[in-house]
């Protein structure tokens, strides 16, 4: 209710007394405890902050930006060249020059009209690039909020299978022992080893085992690990190991060797890592297992594999932007375009009386036009590391221009989710700290 004027409204507490005083108190202490516990998954904005407040940590972080690293040669030509006419330009304004000397050096005078048009057209160009980079990098990001979207939906609806099965008597039940390989027979016919319907099923040939649905968790927990390999052309089959055991395998540590006793799931990542379009064959094994699903009705598979068919689409358009760069012609003119202009710069400014200014200017003015330039050439490739040139640099340099570990930790944690074997985004390949941030150029 409200309280005397000038007074903050307190939220009232729920009353637990339901189940007697004991019990209440107990729920009204776990009830606290899930209320204070604070996680944001999405840390991004409580990193970058506005520009208000981010302003001076920006303006300290150049001396360590990556991308001035990247630009430092052509930064540092640049100064150098206008370092050289700032130094003729003084010895012109000498008493000591030759009239000879003198006449030379003042043909090297610009006017400063043609480099104000110029300067309008690399604005211009400048944006152009910047925006064609950024509708890459967005498509790119869509295309992974497409890859959440279509796991959770087949993991979604396969839970729903499994729960239908299970109130049928068509599952059958995991052996105590862990002897997940006495299952692989089962799984193809859907019978015990006997041959027998398991729980009193009336149709043997629906019988579907436990170790199915685990299978096709684990599958869908590496696909998007699958997917990252494919578009930065690498091979990692731990990682795939991994991932499926965690999403699948029982709370145990480690979950890998777990994972190995089921040799049909391993065998079909070791024939993924080896195939050349690593996603595409492993959505081809996914799709084939999941025809079992019919014994729920057409219909709940037609839902099923709808959604591997949209992944398969995800899948062509992310190469898309993989396999078309921007044009080469394209980028080598602008780059010979404004690197002329830098060298040019000085010319144009020869009517400064402090000639001491004159490199500083023209540096200030190319360090604005070489980074922004090299940003657009990073980002318009949205799946890669695009600061990073040697792979095996340690993982606190591998800032990737989309996080797609963090991305692929967070689908596979979704996944261990569904199959009741929960664990957190950090406990999956690839949530390493520095990842969980877009693409940084302070290091």
């Amino acid at each position: 209710g409200a309280g005397p004027r000038g007074a903050p409204r307190r939220r009232s507490t729920p009353n637990f007394a339901l189940g007697g005083p004991e019990a209440g108190a107990e729920l009204r202490a776990q009830v606290e405890a899930v209320s204070l516990r604070r996680r944001d998954p999405y840390p991004y904005a409580e990193y970058y902050g506005s520009g208000s407040e981010s302003w001076f940590r920006n303006l300290c972080s150049i001396p360590s930006s990556r991308v001035l690293k990247r630009v430092s040669n052509h930064l540092f030509a640049t100064v150098l060249v206008a370092s050289t006419f700032a130094g003729l330009f003084a010895f012109e304004r000498s008493a000591f020059v030759p009239d000879s000397l003198s006449q030379w050096i003042r043909t090297l005078y610009l006017p400063a009209l043609p480099h104000e048009a110029v300067g309008s057209v690399i604005a211009l160009l400048l944006a152009f690039r910047t925006q064609q980079s950024y509708d890459r990098f967005w498509e790119g990001r869509m295309l992974w909020d497409g890859v959440f979207s279509e796991t959770r939906g087949i993991v979604r609806l396969l839970t729903c299978v499994e729960e239908e099965c299970r109130s049928k008597d068509l599952v059958i039940a995991t052996p105590g022992d862990g002897s997940w390989e006495a299952l692989a027979t089962p799984v193809m016919n859907g019978m015990t080893p006997n041959g027998a319907a398991p729980n009193g099923a009336k149709d043997a040939g629906k019988c579907i085992s436990e170790e199915y649905f685990n299978s096709i968790y684990a599958l869908v927990a590496a696909y998007p690990y699958c997917l990252k390999q494919h578009l930065r052309g690498e091979r990692n089959l731990g990682e795939l190991l991994e991932a499926a055991a965690l999403a699948s395998a029982p709370m145990v540590e480690p979950p890998v060797p777990v994972l190995c006793e089921r040799m049909d799931v391993v065998e079909s990542l070791k024939t993924v890592s080896e195939a050349s379009n690593m996603p595409l064959t492993l959505l081809g094994l996914l799709s084939r297992r999941l025809r079992k699903t019919t014994v729920c009705g057409d219909l709940m598979w037609w839902q099923i594999d709808s959604h591997v068919a949209h992944l398969v689409d995800i899948l062509s358009k992310a190469e898309r932007i993989k396999g078309t760069p921007v044009p080469l012609s394209y980028s080598r003119h602008a780059s010979r375009f404004v690197t002329v202009y830098a060298f040019t710069l000085p010319m144009a400014l020869n009517s400064f009386d402090n000639l001491v200014l004159l490199p500083l200017t023209v540096g200030f003015v190319a360090w604005v036009i070489f980074a922004t330039e090299e940003i657009t050439s990073i980002i318009e490739q949205p799946f890669g590391r695009g600061l990073v040139d040697d792979p095996d640099k340690p993982s606190r340099d591998q800032i990737e221009v989309l996080p797609l570990g963090r991305y692929c930790a967070e689908i596979a944690a979704d996944v261990a989710g569904f199959s009741k074997s929960p664990r957190g985004v950090t406990s999956m390949p690839g949530a390493e700290v520095n990842e969980q941030l877009l693409f940084d150029e302070a290091a």
